[in-house]
């Protein structure tokens, strides 16, 4: 613990020897802001987390407030964990594409495989053709429902390289909660075309 939290918990220790039985001390334990600065104290994050609107620019914005379902994305393309990556490398070259997500038996989201990531590895003697796809995939990603607003996907799409669309079924786990699927990968791509077309009409 820091000083102040230090000072508070000596304090709260010479109080307590002064309790009666029953009585209950609460101590207040101060905490720096420093291990939040990329978190709460960073707006594009609480922006990207749902947990702040985020300000339309000062040029414009016409399509900052849409929904992402107005974006007219590709079929989703996904592989299965038991995929490997000389199939991964085929689908990729063959759908002419640069990632797709790795789902579970269940349809649950395990990561993503991308060109770069496999490449890479490749490359580096790191992985193999007969290696499984799940060996070389980006476990950490972001995902995004279609009422998700363009704004906030922007937001997103300037620390990650795409984001995952999700879907809510009408089916539910055993829990009773809804299952999402699915839906489609969104990058910046998708998000400037989607601008840069409008502004031609």
């Amino acid at each position: 613990a820091g000083g102040s939290s230090g000072s508070a918990l000596s304090a709260a220790l010479k109080a307590a020897r002064e309790l009666k039985e029953g009585q209950t001390c609460v101590v207040v334990l101060p905490d720096s802001v420093r291990n939040y600065l990329t978190k709460f104290v960073d707006d594009q994050w609480m922006v990207c987390e749902g947990l702040m609107d985020c300000e339309v620019p000062a040029g414009g914005g016409w399509w900052w407030s849409q929904p992402l379902s107005v974006l007219p994305l590709l079929p989703i393309i996904t592989v299965g964990e038991q995929v490997t990556c000389g199939e991964a490398v085929k689908l990729l070259q063959e759908k002419q594409i640069d990632q797709v997500p790795i789902l579970t038996d269940n349809g649950d989201v395990l990561g993503m495989v991308t060109l770069s990531n496999l490449t890479t590895k490749m490359v580096r003697g790191q992985a193999n053709t007969s290696d499984p796809v799940t060996s070389v995939s980006y476990t950490q990603f972001r995902k995004v429902m279609p009422n998700t607003s363009l704004g906030q996907l922007s937001k997103i799409l300037e620390k990650d390289h795409y984001a995952i669309v999700m879907h809510d079924s009408n089916k539910r786990d055993a829990r009773g909660e809804k299952i999402s699927t699915v839906g489609g990968v969104v990058t910046s791509i998708d998000l400037l075309q989607y601008i840069s077309s409008q502004q031609q009409q």
